[in-house]
């Protein structure tokens, strides 16, 4: 069985955006690993097949069954690799490994559940949870969850699922202090940052999503700089807005948002 300090997850289903932000994750913060952290992708297909780097548990690769292509790769991780703490994050993500490794190894909580907490009703059951973007658990957290996998209801999304069964547990949430994409992100003239930044543009800032592996580029470039130079933050900036033109799906479900609340207003006069 394959030991590991850290062992990163990434959600990586086939899509062409998905794909295209992975691609630029391997060309940023996923070179240079070194041998205590590994990387492993995980997507859905057919068949079961393993690389050394990319996992396909047997699932439909699509969006409503995240939680159940999560719980196989859990299962399976549990009987192939040890470590100390699991990350599992997605392709619209950009993890300083270097900060990573430096939170674990000063980490004193043997029960550790970190993110941003998220809180919601689900069914009439109230759940705290950890977003799906960044959840850095302990090995003692994991083993309670495959302890525990008959109560995970793959119906719900894996986050929450997860935050379900760890709420039941009584074990709390620690919150994180990660770098969140919005519209004051290119005014940062250094990234004063923990481990994680999201890079996800489009929700609700109504950029296109082909921006995501942009940012992840830039954040790389830009990472280890006393002072990001205010013409470059002011490129980046221009160069975003500009690209808002090209959010048609946004454009669309605002105008169509708008227009039926409209005409509920005039119908029910």
């Amino acid at each position: 069985m394959k030991k590991v300090d850290i062992l990163i997850v990434v959600l990586a289903g086939n899509t062409k955006l998905s794909n295209k932000n992975l691609k630029a994750q391997k060309l940023t913060w996923m070179q240079n690993i070194e041998k205590d952290v590994k990387v492993l992708t995980l997507s859905g297909g057919d068949k079961f097949s393993y690389n050394g780097t990319h996992l396909t548990v047997v699932s439909s690769d699509d969006y409503s069954s995240i939680s159940l292509k999560t719980l196989k790769c859990f299962e399976w991780i549990s009987e192939n690799i040890e470590f100390n703490y699991l990350f599992r994050t997605n392709t619209s993500s950009y993890v300083d490994i270097k900060n990573l490794k430096q939170y674990c190894r000063t980490n004193k909580n043997e029960y550790l559940y970190r993110g941003k907490k998220v809180s919601n009703y689900f069914d009439d059951t109230f759940i705290s949870y950890v977003s799906g973007a960044e959840i850095l658990i302990s090995n003692n957290v994991f083993k309670l969850l495959i302890e525990n996998k008959d109560d995970w209801d793959t119906n719900l999304m894996d986050d929450v699922s997860i935050g379900k069964i760890l709420q039941n547990q009584k074990i709390l949430i620690e919150e994180s202090k990660s770098i969140i994409f919005d519209n004051s992100f290119f005014r940062l003239n250094s990234f004063r940052h923990e481990y994680h930044f999201r890079c996800r543009v489009d929700s609700p800032y109504y950029f296109p999503r082909f921006l995501d592996s942009s940012l992840l580029k830039y954040i790389h470039k830009e990472l280890n700089k006393e002072h990001i130079s205010f013409l470059k933050r002011l490129f980046y900036f221009l160069y975003f807005n500009i690209c808002r033109i090209f959010a048609f799906q946004k454009h669309y479900d605002f105008l169509t948002y708008h227009f039926f609340r409209f005409a509920k207003k005039i119908f029910n006069r």
